[in-house]
């Protein structure tokens, strides 16, 4: 935590740029699995810097969203309580929940982010730590609308596809790895940059394969 917190600006910002390229690259290969295109997703990821100053984490989500589910006039938003937005944040409330258990295994303090702070969220580090894994509740819930089985209500069925899917294989330095593996790694490789001991982010090259 010493470390963490004695951390410069510029790891910090070099850390956030990993992150925003790897979701940006989740993104992309999710458009392309469901599509067959995913442009212009992968030249974006060329023109992130780091801390990403000109946001292209959020030019890359109004493409990104749009193609998605951009028939249905989708807005995302955490408050707003309709079908797709409803199982997106019980996807990613899945996902933070791990992310959070491997940074405190890590020796890390959640309420520290590189990009996120909030005074009043205790889990900004898990905040910036699962933004790679959210494409792949973004497939499942694209899937589930696709099939027709997404309800106003979350049914035990629509969480148990979602977290089915969540539970899958990621692809990391070649090896197949479950989500709470990928997610202490990850949290292990943030310790070490922090230490100087390594300059690079131990990151999924890959999502999981999807299930159909």
């Amino acid at each position: 935590m010493r470390e963490q917190a004695a951390a410069s600006p510029v790891t910090q910002k070099r850390a956030w740029k990993e992150i925003v390229c790897a979701k940006i690259r989740g993104q992309a290969q999710v458009l392309s699995e469901l599509f067959g295109n995913a442009d212009p997703l992968p030249n974006l990821v060329k023109e992130v810097k780091s801390g990403d100053p000109a946001n292209v984490e959020a030019k890359a989500a109004r493409f990104y969203w749009q193609k998605l589910f951009g028939n249905l006039e989708f807005s995302r938003d955490p408050e707003n309580g309709d079908r797709i937005n409803s199982a997106l944040n019980y996807g990613y409330a899945v996902l933070r929940g791990i992310t959070a258990r491997a940074v405190c295994a890590a020796g890390l303090n959640p309420a520290l982010g590189i990009f996120h702070h909030n005074k009043y969220d205790f889990y900004c580090l898990a905040d910036d730590l699962m933004e790679p894994f959210r494409p792949v509740v973004d497939r499942s819930v694209y899937r589930l609308m696709e099939e027709n089985a997404l309800s106003a209500e979350l049914t035990s069925e629509i969480k148990r596809r979602l977290i089915t899917e969540i539970d899958q294989r990621f692809i990391v330095n070649g090896m197949q790895e479950t989500i709470f593996e990928t997610a202490s790694r990850l949290a292990v490789s943030l310790v070490e940059v922090f230490g100087g001991r390594r300059t690079e982010l131990t990151l999924p090259e890959r999502l999981p394969q999807e299930k159909r």
